[in-house]
């Protein structure tokens, strides 16, 4: 996980009661939200080497809660022995396929500008996805982003509702939100306002586990 500080409530992936299954987290001290996000994570090397220790220590597979970090091919071959899943970014082809006719996936990302060609081919995102986000101005994002203030979960759990819906209105075809990040537990909150299925980290590490231990 990358290195930020902020109050971890139930449905946050890095808060052990998230999970239905023992989990083993590791934070990757220096790793700020600012540079992975915008592409300027030049110390990709501590990843691998995190990623090498929870092996020693016996998990069964692993992920990463940024979508960002498919621009940084940390999965590369043979640098760890286990599964990885690096993004909830890297099913959207998967899902789109799964709900055919009935709407497209939209993506919701904490920074759409830098959502670019990087960000797509790495997770081979086809260019007619929908990509959506909160305003930089937003609570959330000046929380997580910018850590200029503490994170109200009540107000970003708002603000998250308020855009889906938007995007919505917007987009009626739209069959099934993908959220990027994995900060907060938006599958519900959204789910429940828009009548919508959510696919999130939690949603990506449950599938992971299912898989590893079938």
């Amino acid at each position: 996980m990358l290195d930020i500080a902020f109050v971890r409530p139930v449905g946050d992936a890095r808060n052990r009661a998230s999970w239905p299954f023992p989990v083993q987290i590791d934070c990757i001290m220096g790793a700020f939200a600012q540079p992975v996000v915008n592409g300027h994570c030049l110390n990709t090397d501590a990843f691998v080497a995190a990623g090498r220790g929870l092996v020693a220590q016996g998990v069964g597979a692993i992920m990463t809660t940024c979508g960002f970090l498919v621009r940084y091919q940390l999965t590369r071959a043979g640098c760890l022995p286990i599964s990885v899943e690096i993004s909830s970014l890297l099913h959207v082809k998967r899902l789109q396929q799964a709900i055919g006719d009935r709407g497209g996936v939209a993506i919701l990302t904490i920074g759409s500008a830098a959502f670019d060609r990087s960000v797509r081919a790495g997770a081979d995102i086809p260019a007619d996805v929908l990509v959506f986000t909160l305003a930089r101005q937003s609570h959330f994002v000046s929380a997580i982003m910018n850590q200029s203030q503490a994170l109200d979960v009540h107000r970003a759990e708002a603000e998250r509702v308020e855009l889906t819906r938007g995007c919505q209105l917007e987009h009626p075809s739209i069959g099934l939100c993908l959220f990027e990040w994995a900060n907060t537990p938006p599958h519900a909150t959204v789910s429940r306002a828009t009548g919508l299925p959510a696919y999130d980290a939690l949603t990506l590490g449950r599938e992971l586990y299912e898989a590893t231990n079938s």
